[in-house]
């Protein structure tokens, strides 16, 4: 049995295991999604597509592909959907190109492809990695030296504003420019230049993908990689998440070389940047920050109302205990004179003394069986029933009580018909007039039946000294309590019972002098 202080703790662990649990599921998915489509990616065969199928059927058509440069251009420009590092080897199997970050030059209608890998410097790299989608290129400054290009300094501006960002190649002179800009249809015109980077993210998962790839392909650096005439589009290896392929594409001089291609992923990386991963991961934390916080209220709540009903429990018993105590010590007392014969003339007095104790019990017991018969039920039957009838009723019982204590009822009785139960709703009627006459101290005591709409008011007033404790209906009443010295017993805590099974309003209010206790019924 899982006690109650640990309660909170078993749910708040249980909740963090599902959440994790949850969250574990939708990773899961989202790593298998990304691993399907790595592997679709690589074992698609027309990876190569964007590449015209050069050789014809017919050997008298000399038909030749793009140039090396071109070629690895182009290759650059598709295979960015995941880290790609390409080698080309020619017939003999040596390595003729590779990938690298390229700048292309577009000017005076000739296109130049410049390999800026030495170029890039760790400075150049760290300030190339902080230009954000935001910035476009615009101006690009190089120096020509024996025909060779330079690159020396790039612009980058924010679009829509002009703010700029230069990116320091060399500290060469500037001997051309070349500017990005269109004409007035945005066609692009005959000036222009762009940089593709083999790493353009310059991020960790990247940098650990092309280093992986480094030393795979290091391997072929001292020796001939065989070429196979075969490998045109069917050659397809793929291990997890690492990808080679192997094509066979003709180029400008009308050579066949060999394409091979490497594809490296993370498949953990990849799910945790998925937009469906991260959309379900914010609406699981979402809803179970929710439980959370109703579990968390909920608890406090009951804890609060626990703590306050064991107090109350705790009072109620104490209180009940040192009811009974008094007429049990007085009926022991009594008792013992009898047995004992002290002063034998007196025995009457004595039985009577014991008799009207042990009544006193009875009634208390009687109360405590009612009270708990109470506290079991959720529900009451009902039935229509005139209460303005029920109130006179009771008057007309405490009439002779008040005038042997002087004091006068005045009443204001209205008719009233409510859904209620009869027996029960005297007993808090009942209760009500007992406890104003019983702790008056004043020569009158009032009582009204008012209408208000469809509901209906009774309540009762006496002089007395106010009421501090809020918690009156929640314990029995004994001498300590009390309003006048004697014991109230049950009679609130039933009343209360009684009222919150009908689903009445009542309360009590310090006013003029008195005490007015009311409920309002419908």
């Amino acid at each position: 049995m899982i006690k109650k202080k640990h309660l909170a703790a078993v749910i708040a662990v249980i909740l963090v295991l599902t959440y994790v649990l949850s969250m574990l599921a939708i990773f899961k998915v989202s790593r298998d999604y990304a691993e399907q489509k790595f592997v679709d990616y690589c074992s698609n065969t027309d990876t190569f597509s964007y590449i015209e199928d050069v050789r014809d059927t017919d050997p008298s058509v000399e038909y030749y592909g793009p140039s090396i440069d071109e070629f690895m251009f182009d290759c650059s420009l598709s295979f960015q959907e995941y880290p790609t590092y390409i080698s080309v080897f020619d017939e003999e199997g040596n390595r003729v190109a590779q990938s690298h970050s390229v700048l292309v030059i577009q000017k005076d209608g000739k296109q130049d492809f410049l390999n800026i890998e030495e170029y890039l410097t760790d400075d150049v790299k760290n300030q190339l990695s902080k230009i954000d989608d935001s910035f476009v290129p615009v101006t690009f400054e190089y120096n020509v030296t024996n025909d060779k290009i330079i690159p020396v300094e790039m612009v980058y501006q924010k679009i829509n504003t002009n703010k700029t960002v230069s990116v320091k190649f060399t500290d060469y002179d500037v001997t051309d420019t070349v500017n990005n800009f269109t004409d007035d249809n945005n066609d692009i015109v005959d000036e222009i230049f762009s940089l593709l980077l083999v790493n353009p993210n310059q991020n960790r998962f990247t940098e650990k993908c092309f280093e992986f790839m480094k030393n795979e392909r290091d391997k072929y650096d001292n020796a001939k990689y065989p070429y196979n005439e075969t490998a045109d589009q069917t050659v397809y290896s793929a291990d997890l998440d690492y990808c080679e392929e192997l094509y066979i594409v003709t180029l400008e001089d009308g050579k066949d070389y060999m394409v091979f291609a490497q594809m490296k992923t993370d498949f953990y990386y990849d799910a945790i940047h998925l937009d469906s991963f991260r959309q379900r991961a914010i609406t699981v934390t979402v809803m179970y920050a929710f439980i959370g916080i109703v579990t968390i209220f909920v608890f406090y709540n009951y804890y609060k109302n626990s703590s306050r009903l064991e107090k109350a429990k705790y009072s109620f018993t104490n209180a009940a205990a040192h009811e009974l105590k008094t007429p049990l010590a007085v009926i022991e007392n009594q008792c013992e004179c009898i047995l004992e014969k002290v002063n034998e003339q007196k025995n009457e007095e004595y039985i009577n003394t014991i008799y009207n104790e042990s009544l006193k019990m009875t009634k208390l017991l009687n109360d405590l069986l009612q009270y708990n018969k109470l506290s079991l039920s959720d529900d009451v039957e009902k039935e229509k029933v005139a209460l303005n009838g029920v109130v006179v009723d009771e008057i007309e019982k405490y009439t002779s009580f008040a005038q042997l204590n002087n004091i006068t009822i005045q009443s204001n009785i209205d008719e009233a018909v409510v859904d209620c139960n009869k027996g029960l709703i005297s007993m808090v009627i009942d209760n009500f007039i007992s406890n104003a006459i019983k702790y008056s101290q004043g020569d009158k005591v009032t009582i009204s039946l008012t209408q208000d709409k469809k509901k209906y008011k009774f309540s009762i007033f006496n002089y007395c000294n106010p009421i501090e404790d809020k918690n009156i209906w929640d314990q029995l009443i004994v001498s300590s309590k009390s309003r006048s010295g004697d014991s109230g017993g049950l009679g609130l805590a039933i009343s209360k019972q009684i009222l919150e099974l009908h689903k009445y309003k009542y309360g009590f209010e310090n006013k003029d002098g008195g005490v007015e206790f009311y409920f309002i019924a419908q």
